[in-house]
């Protein structure tokens, strides 16, 4: 199955709306803290998840989750900033999980 450019698959299978399809995958509300798995959170950034969603979906998990933002790490104009913008945004990531940031969910 090739690249998905106009989004069309992304909507039949209901990831259509919100950043990165986060929105329609935490409603409902899913119980990320009973299997002890690792959780990969693509999105970040460019995509158009923030790492306020990150911490918001993974509160339960903070320690298991893998925040990725290589789109918007990559697409910078100044390439030369790249390990700084990564740590900047990896210690904002880091700083949101550990304070156990809630936002309220849309009903």
């Amino acid at each position: 199955m090739g690249p998905d450019p106009s989004g069309e698959l992304l909507e039949e299978w209901g990831l259509g709306d919100g950043p990165a399809g986060l929105e329609r995958c935490i409603d409902p509300c899913l119980d990320l803290t009973a299997p002890n798995a690792l959780y990969l959170a693509p999105g970040v950034g460019h995509q158009g998840a923030t790492p306020h969603d990150v911490a918001e979906v993974f509160s339960d998990r903070p320690d298991r989750v893998f925040p990725s933002a290589s789109r918007s790490l990559l697409s910078r104009p100044d390439s030369t900033r790249l390990r700084d913008d990564a740590q900047a945004l990896a210690e904002q990531l880091k700083n949101l999980l550990s304070n156990g940031i809630h936002h309220p969910r849309s009903a």
